[in-house]
């Protein structure tokens, strides 16, 4: 709308009024030199296979008897925490016994309040952690995601619930009501 629009609709306001909303007018209509945001340097596209292989040079991998003795209770590793990060409809198709869910889109939100009490010190931040999912793909994100959060022990289960499956570790499902 313009100013003699804006004249014309509001000629029945007191002089005063009227002037104040001609200045205000009169205001917001000088054009401003605004500073341009600072710009991003362009950035090439990066699939999801590069961000896992960028992952993967900073995450450590483990195979599945490597967690399987990590996980055995004569290896006394009591503050191990094992995370499934799949989707909760994988999840039910079976899981790692033991292993909290805790899907890949809620990960960095929840973890405090699903694997450790609501709170996150010193000590958890150096306790083991071993992230899966179905290949081991996401999981290699979700444990680069961990250590920028702080967690300094964290792995990720090479070829996932799939290779744990294979090797004939055991495998819970969840029961139905």
């Amino acid at each position: 709308m313009n100013r003699g629009v804006c004249h014309r609709i509001l000629h029945f306001l007191p002089k005063s009024a009227f002037r104040q909303f001609d200045h205000m007018i009169k205001l917001l209509s000088v054009k401003r030199s605004i500073p341009p945001s600072p710009t991003l340097s362009p950035m090439p596209f990066r699939s999801f296979n590069d961000l896992v292989a960028d992952a993967k040079r900073s995450v450590q991998e483990i195979d599945c008897e490597e967690l399987a003795e990590l996980r055995d209770p004569a290896n006394d590793s009591p503050d191990l925490v094992v995370i499934d990060v799949r989707e909760a409809e994988e999840r039910g198709r079976g899981y790692i016994p033991g292993s909290i869910g805790l899907s890949r889109g809620t990960l960095e939100r929840d973890i405090a309040a699903r694997a450790f009490d609501g709170s996150v010190g010193e000590s958890e931040l150096g306790r083991p952690i071993v992230v899966y999912c179905a290949g081991g793909a996401r999981s290699v994100l979700a444990a680069a995601s961990l250590r920028s959060m702080g967690f300094t022990n964290v792995q990720s289960l090479e070829g996932g619930f799939g290779a744990w499956g294979k090797s004939g570790q055991p495998v819970e499902h969840p029961r139905s009501h």
